[in-house]
């Protein structure tokens, strides 16, 4: 379900029903499983569909914050630094130009 969906906002308790726990149990579960609440799991999946798209693509931050679930491209800005330690602007410069050289290399 995050995988098919991050790119509208899921609730606990959707995920909850769709697992068939209540809400404290599939957090439980899910934190056990995976090392990290439903939350931050759905925000990096988001953040890691945001960068595939950003060397994939020429979209606009903007649209590509919009497409991958983020409220505006300020919070998805703010996620990215959070995760890759860099503004997506940067990161899609670097990875950019790492690709042209590894073509050409």
């Amino acid at each position: 379900m995050i995988e098919q969906g991050y790119d509208r906002a899921l609730t606990g308790g959707e995920l909850a029903a769709c697992a068939g726990l209540s809400k404290g149990a599939f957090h439980r579960a899910f934190k056990a499983t995976f090392g990290t609440t439903p939350f931050r799991f759905l925000t990096r999946r988001r953040v890691e569909a945001a960068a595939r798209l950003m060397v994939t693509t020429d979209m606009s931050l903007l649209t590509i914050a919009v497409e991958t679930g983020f409220y505006d491209q300020a919070h998805l800005c703010r996620q990215f630094r959070k995760a890759f330690g860099e503004s997506p602007d940067r990161w899609r410069r670097r990875e950019r130009e790492a690709g042209r050289l590894a073509a050409h290399g």
